[in-house]
């Protein structure tokens, strides 16, 4: 009898205390729902090893064994639920920013999902496994929205998996984002605190949220309105940046789900629309400790093309921005040590 392979997913931060069976319900996106429930109910899905209910909170470095049914592949077969065309696959190889026998960093494009769900089958995480095999393909150790550009850390390996999940659980990463701004001015810098909680699809201010903390600083503006920030969250929370600067009344360019006048959305929209950016968030750096050889590495996304279009001819904005950027990670460093 032929052995029934599994494969295995690492929970990273950003899905932490999703119930089990909404996470399945959202990367086995050609499973159907029942078939995902009866596969928790009977024990085929696991959880560290172990049966669970299907309300189950998951936390970060929980690892979740599928059967091949839940993982997305016909009954026998390994071969991805999305086949890439080799213009795809060379155009993947484009967004690479890094990669070494256990690290793969991506620069990922705008429009393009993390992971599948919500009706997309195209995403990051199926093209890698199209790539590169289901079962070498680098794993995701963290996400991005949909509409976000910019790094995207992967995993080739189990144990790499697990060191970088920690790292990222225990707030060790320092992460750099770049942000256009909408406001008709703006402070030099600032910090919010407001905690944040997650209410169906949407992120929300409120007290009964959990602690949730960004930095930034002003860069300055791009043309009037317009302002260009770096943005440093300290926590991660979903859609963090987007929410704290919302509630604020900054909201970013191109931003459609957070604003803190719903009457501003045709605006914040067609001010994208107009600059060529949907919407305006990019992860710019991150700073981190190579799991192999212990040592603090960094890692950069160009801009996108439609950004490095507005700054203006000779402008030194990202300059300044790196020397920010060099002085706000030294510090956020100095305070996760303290």
């Amino acid at each position: 009898m032929a052995t029934v392979k599994h494969t295995t997913q690492t929970i990273s931060p950003t899905d932490a205390g999703q119930r089990l069976d909404r996470y399945l319900k959202r990367v086995c996106i050609d499973v159907p729902f029942v078939g995902l429930q009866k596969a928790i109910r009977t024990g085929v899905v696991k959880v560290n090893g172990r049966k669970v209910p299907m309300d189950f909170r998951l936390q970060a470095r929980d690892v979740v064994t599928l059967p091949p049914m839940a993982s997305g592949a016909t009954t026998g077969a390994t071969t991805p639920a999305y086949t890439a065309t080799a213009a795809e696959k060379k155009q993947l190889q484009g967004w690479v920013v890094y990669s070494d026998a256990q690290v793969l960093v991506i620069n990922k494009p705008q429009g393009l999902p993390a992971q599948a769900g919500g009706g997309q089958v195209k995403s990051l995480d199926r093209l890698l496994a199209a790539t590169y095999g289901a079962d070498k393909a680098p794993k995701l150790v963290h996400r991005l929205d949909r509409e976000t550009t910019g790094l995207i850390v992967c995993a080739k390996n189990r144990t790499t998996a697990a060191a970088l999940g920690a790292q990222w659980a225990g707030r060790e990463v320092a992460k750099g984002y770049l942000a256009l701004i909408m406001a008709d001015t703006l402070p030099a810098s600032g910090d919010f605190k407001e905690p944040i909680a997650k209410v169906g699809p949407q992120a929300i201010i409120s007290a009964s949220g959990d602690a949730a903390h960004t930095r930034w600083v002003n860069l300055g503006a791009l043309q009037p309105g317009v302002f260009l920030v770096l943005a440093m969250p300290l926590t991660g929370r979903m859609n963090q940046i987007r929410v704290h600067f919302a509630h604020h009344g900054y909201p970013l360019v191109g931003d459609d789900k957070y604003t803190a006048n719903a009457g501003d959305f045709s605006k914040i929209k067609a001010l994208g629309k107009q600059l060529k950016t949907g919407l305006a968030l990019h992860a710019w750096q991150l700073n981190l400790t190579h799991p192999a050889t212990g040592k603090a590495v960094s890692f950069m996304a160009p801009l996108p093309p439609a950004w490095a279009a507005l700054l203006p001819a000779g402008s030194a904005l990202l300059e300044q921005a790196a020397l920010a950027w060099q002085g706000e990670a030294k510090l956020i460093g100095q305070e996760k040590k303290g």
